[in-house]
């Protein structure tokens, strides 16, 4: 089985996605840094300035509610089986190194 690493499995590349973004700027749950946590990184559309897509799922949401959307609990109500959510446990939780490779290992099937 081939591994294929880019930067997007990573929380602090995914962060810097949202560099120049409405995501940057204060907001209470819908930041960049939760966004990032909660697995997913920015893609810019022509047609939509907030749309995110989860590594490890695929899922990809839009139309954020800046003040109240929570990334973690959006995520898991479009994609309640996405396994990074059940290997990330909370928001500073790390994943271990088994962890990880079962996500790539999910993404390569």
């Amino acid at each position: 089985m081939e591994i294929i690493l880019n930067n997007v499995n990573f929380s602090q590349y995914r962060s810097k996605t949202f560099k120049g973004t409405a995501f940057e700027k204060s907001r209470t749950k819908c930041n960049s840094k939760n966004m990032a946590e909660a697995g997913f990184y920015y893609c810019q559309t022509d047609t939509e300035n907030d749309l995110v897509k989860c590594y490890a799922c695929g899922a990809e949401i839009f139309g954020w509610n800046k003040s109240t959307d929570d990334p973690w609990t959006e995520h898991s109500k479009l994609s309640p089986n996405c396994v990074y959510l059940s290997k990330k446990r909370s928001y500073a939780n790390e994943l271990t190194v088994q962890e990880f490779l079962e996500i790539l290992s999910q993404q390569q099937a």
